[in-house]
C-alpha cells in the first residue's frame, strides 16, 4: 500500500510538471521495474515454482493486482494458459492507479511482471472494451530478456547485492 500510495504522488507531482503523455511514459517505465522485480521477489519469497500455478498465485497477491477489493479483475488457470481480467471500474481507476497503465497497446508492465516469474511467460491480448482488458498469460519456447526497466530498478535498490566470503580479512593496524 505505501508503494503504491508513493507511486501515485510521485505521478500526481510529474503531471504537474509535464504533459500527460509524457507522465504516463514515465509511469510505466516505473511500473515495468517495479512489477518484474516485485513478481521475481514474491516468487522467491514464497517457494513458488516457475510454472503457471505460481504465477496465478503471483499475479493473486502482487501489488499491481492487489487487493482485490480495489482492484476489478480476475485470475483464472485454464487449458495451459492464465486468463487475466482488468475490469475498468474498480477503484484503482477512480484513482487513476498502477491498472490503468496497462492496456492493449503498453503491456510492459505486465510482461515484465509475468517474466518474473519465468522469462519465457508473455502476454497476449485477447480483448479490450471500454469496460475490460483480457489477457491471455501463455509459456513460450523462447525466454524473453529482462527488460531494462527491471535491470535498472534491481541495480538502484541493490536487488542483487549480497556479502562474499574473500577470504582472509585485511588485518587491522591499531597506530
Amino acid at each position: 500500500d505505501e508503494i503504491r500510495e508513493l507511486t501515485l504522488g510521485f505521478l500526481l507531482g510529474v503531471r504537474k510538471r509535464t504533459d500527460e503523455e509524457s507522465a504516463l511514459t514515465l509511469a510505466r517505465k516505473q511500473l515495468t521495474g517495479i512489477a518484474g522485480l516485485a513478481s521475481e521477489r514474491i516468487r522467491n519469497a514464497l517457494g513458488l515454482p516457475a510454472t503457471l500455478e505460481g504465477l496465478a498465485t503471483v499475479l493473486d497477491i502482487h501489488p499491481v493486482f492487489a487487493p482485490q477489493q480495489y482492484v476489478d479483475r480476475s485470475i483464472s488457470l485454464e487449458d495451459g494458459r492464465i486468463e487475466l481480467r482488468i475490469g475498468r471500474r474498480g477503484g484503482a481507476d477512480a484513482d487513476s492507479a498502477w491498472p490503468t497503465l496497462i492496456d492493449s497497446d503498453h503491456l510492459g508492465p505486465l510482461d515484465a511482471l509475468v517474466r518474473g516469474v519465468d522469462p519465457h511467460f508473455t502476454a497476449r491480448v485477447r480483448s479490450e472494451t471500454a469496460d475490460e482488458l483480457i489477457v491471455d498469460v501463455v509459456r513460450t519456447d523462447t525466454p524473453a530478456k529482462e527488460a531494462g526497466e527491471v535491470a535498472i530498478t534491481r541495480f538502484s535498490t541493490g536487488a542483487d547485492f549480497e556479502f562474499a566470503d574473500r577470504g582472509i580479512p585485511l588485518p587491522l593496524i591499531v597506530l
